[in-house]
């Protein structure tokens, strides 16, 4: 069976980790605005680990997080390729339990791999310590690829909007999606 791997926030989702941290203070949410691209270079992962440690005590805004609008090149594009029969994977640093709940909300099974908050009664206690979350957190510029290895895994396509999204044989930007005309995506699939 083909496998294809789509990243979430941007790729299927117009989303970010901003999104979900809708409960944080307005300064607090300006600051990690601005210092996101410069943690991305400089502490690839700080941004997702502080956001985490943030949301522990707090109830996520799940009604936000399902109607966060689709990016319709994405999410037109997997419906395509699981029309095709592929394997759909959705792999994101965003947390599991907001992924899924968008997936939910706009009709779409796919497997999801994620760090995963722990979450009770509607809050979050803390994150999770299974072998994927800490990869995702310790590893955040690899962590894709190193789970797919050890998944044994080798995605016949990717689609994602970085370069940390590129871990398939043939990999699509979101971008090209809606440029790239279907007959042709058909021939490279």
């Amino acid at each position: 069976m083909s496998v294809a791997v789509f990243d979430f926030d941007g790729t299927l989702a117009y989303s970010s980790t901003l999104t979900w941290l809708r409960p944080v203070p307005l300064p607090l949410r300006l600051f990690l605005l601005l210092t996101y691209p410069i943690t991305r270079i400089v502490a690839p992962g700080f941004f997702q680990r502080r956001a985490f440690e943030y949301l522990t005590g707090r109830r996520l805004n799940l009604a936000e997080i399902r109607r966060r609008p689709p990016v319709e090149a994405g999410l037109n594009y997997l419906r395509e390729l699981e029309s095709k029969g592929y394997r759909i994977i959705v792999m994101s640093f965003s947390p599991g339990i907001v992924v899924r709940e968008w997936l939910q909300a706009h009709g779409v099974e796919a497997e999801v791999i994620c760090p995963e908050l722990v979450v009770k009664r509607g809050r979050v206690v803390g994150v999770a310590d299974d072998e994927f979350t800490q990869i995702f957190l310790s590893e955040p510029v690899e962590a894709k690829r190193l789970i797919l290895e050890k998944l044994n895994l080798k995605p016949d396509i990717s689609v994602g909007d970085t370069h940390k999204d590129i871990v398939g044989e043939k990999h699509f930007h979101v971008s090209e999606l809606g440029r790239v005309p279907s007959r042709i995506r058909q021939l490279l699939t």
